[in-house]
């Protein structure tokens, strides 16, 4: 049985991007940027006839299956292992901690 904690998320890929300078690579071999509420594949292509650098965005949904490894700060946070019966993108341990909601305090209530 695989512990939910260590499983990534799709909200987990958006607080990395949140926190800055995390990457992921795909299985293809590509890297992409991640950002807040999508990933930035950069390319070269052609506007207007003209070669230039091109961003493309792309929602974390339709990458998620397709991400082989996440890095931040030099560290693999995350990377894709198959268990029994799937393959899942498990936490390394490394570089990253996933945000875990505390109970709010109340206003005037002295803990």
């Amino acid at each position: 049985m695989t512990d939910e904690k260590q499983t990534v998320r799709l909200r987990d890929l958006r607080n990395l991007g949140k926190q800055g300078g995390a990457t992921a690579r795909l299985d293809d071999g590509t890297d992409l940027i991640l950002k807040p509420d999508y990933a930035v594949k950069q390319a070269r292509g052609y506007v207007d006839g003209v070669l230039r650098d091109v961003e493309f965005h792309l929602r974390y949904k339709s990458i998620y299956d397709r991400i082989r490894t996440i890095k931040r700060d030099g560290h693999i946070v995350a990377r894709k292992v198959r268990s029994s019966s799937k393959v899942e993108l498990r936490l390394t341990g490394k570089g990253y901690r996933p945000y875990s909601p505390q109970t709010p305090k109340k206003k005037g209530f002295i803990s």
